[in-house]
C-alpha cells in the first residue's frame, strides 16, 4: 500500500534541471532584488554597526571556595549586578541605549541590554574571556576595562571586610593588654617604692652579702637589717609580678604583630585578574556580518520562490492530466 502523497510523486517527478532552466530569469530577478532589499535593510541607518572589544584575564591573589575554583569565582566577579548598575551609572546607559528611564519596566530593559551586550565565558585553559559590544568602539573598550577594575574593587573590599574583622580582634585584644601591663606597671612602681627593690637578682647578691659579712663581724647595722628585710618580705611578690609583666609584654608583642600585619593586609592594593589580553578600540565592526546576511536572505527568497515554483507547476501539471 502506498502511503506517500500523490504530490510528493509528482513532486520526485519533475525535473528539476529543466525547471530551473525554465524560470531562470525569473528566479535571477528575484534574486537580484532579494541582493537590494538585503543590501538596503543592513546599512546602518536600519541596524546600527556594533564594535566588540575583548579582554582575557587570569584570576590571581583569590581563594578557591569548596569546589568553586578561581575562574568560576572571577566569571561571577565580572557578571555581578553591582557591577552593572554602576556601568549603567558611569556610562549614563539608559540615554546611550535609548530606553525610557521613566518606564515601568526601564530596569528590565536596561539590564536585558546590557546582558546582551556583554559575553563571559571561561576558556579551556581556565582563563576568562570578557567580550563588549556597542555602537561606539571607544565604549566597548572603556566598558571592557571598567568591569575589570570594578571586579577587582569589589574583591578588595570583600577582602578588607574579612581582614577588618581580624584587625579589630586584634587591636582589642592588643589594647586589652597594653592596658593589663600598664596596671601591672603601676604595681611594680608602687612594690618598688615600698619595699626599695629596683633590681631583685643583683640587690639580693649584694645585701644577702653585706648582710652575713656583718653578722660574721658582729657589727649589725639596722638600715641593712630593714633593707634585708623587706627582700624577704617583699621579694616573692616582686619575682611573680616581674614574671607575669615580662610574659604580658611577649604577648603584647605578639598581638602588636597581628595588628600590623592585619594593617598591611588591610590597606595594601592588590590586582585580582592578571590582563593577558588587553581590550582595545575596534577598528572594524563585529555585527552585522553584511555578506552572511545577504546570502541567508537571498538564498531563502530565491528557495521560497523555488518552492512555489514547483508548487505551480505541479498545479498545472494536474491540471494537463484532469483534463
Amino acid at each position: 500500500m502506498n502511503t506517500h502523497p500523490d504530490y510528493e510523486e509528482n513532486f520526485a517527478s519533475l525535473n528539476f534541471i529543466q525547471l530551473v532552466k525554465k524560470w531562470k530569469k525569473q528566479l535571477l530577478i528575484i534574486a537580484l532584488i532579494s541582493i537590494v532589499l538585503s543590501f538596503i535593510f543592513t546599512l546602518p541607518f536600519f541596524i546600527p554597526p556594533m564594535y566588540k572589544s575583548m579582554a582575557i584575564t587570569y584570576p590571581v591573589n583569590l581563594s578557591a571556595y569548596s569546589t568553586e575554583s578561581t575562574t568560576e569565582q572571577l566569571l561571577q566577579l565580572y557578571d555581578a549586578e553591582e557591577i552593572k548598575v554602576e556601568l549603567i551609572r558611569d556610562f549614563d546607559l539608559f540615554n546611550h541605549y535609548e530606553i525610557d528611564s521613566t518606564k515601568k519596566s526601564a530596569r528590565t530593559e536596561i539590564f536585558k541590554q546590557l546582558t546582551s551586550n556583554i559575553s563571559i565565558n571561561k576558556t579551556d585553559y581556565e582563563s576568562v574571556k570578557l567580550e563588549v559590544m556597542d555602537t561606539d568602539p571607544l565604549i566597548a573598550k572603556q566598558m571592557t576595562d571598567s568591569i575589570i577594575e570594578k571586579a577587582n574593587r569589589v574583591v578588595r573590599n570583600l577582602y578588607r571586610d574579612r581582614t577588618l574583622e581580624a584587625l579589630v580582634i586584634a587591636q582589642k585584644q592588643f589594647n586589652e593588654k597594653k592596658a593589663e601591663i600598664d596596671s601591672m606597671d603601676l604595681a611594680m612602681t608602687q612594690l618598688r617604692m615600698k619595699s626599695g627593690i629596683i633590681e631583685f637578682s643583683q640587690q639580693t647578691r649584694e645585701i644577702s652579702r653585706a648582710y652575713y659579712t656583718s653578722i660574721l663581724n658582729k657589727n649589725s647595722s639596722a638600715r641593712l637589717d630593714t633593707l634585708f628585710g623587706k627582700m624577704q618580705q617583699y621579694g616573692s611578690d616582686y619575682i611573680t609580678l616581674n614574671e607575669k609583666i615580662n610574659y604580658a609584654r611577649s604577648v603584647l608583642n605578639n598581638y602588636r604583630q597581628y595588628v600590623e600585619n592585619a594593617t598591611k593586609d588591610y590597606t595594601k592594593e592588590l590586582t585580582y585578574s592578571n590582563v593577558v589580553t588587553k581590550p582595545i578600540v575596534a577598528d572594524k565592526k563585529s555585527y552585522p556580518i553584511r555578506s552572511l546576511i545577504m546570502l541567508m536572505f537571498t538564498g531563502s527568497v530565491v528557495f521560497l520562490a523555488f518552492v512555489v515554483i514547483v508548487i505551480y507547476e505541479n498545479t498545472q501539471e494536474k491540471k494537463g492530466a484532469s483534463k
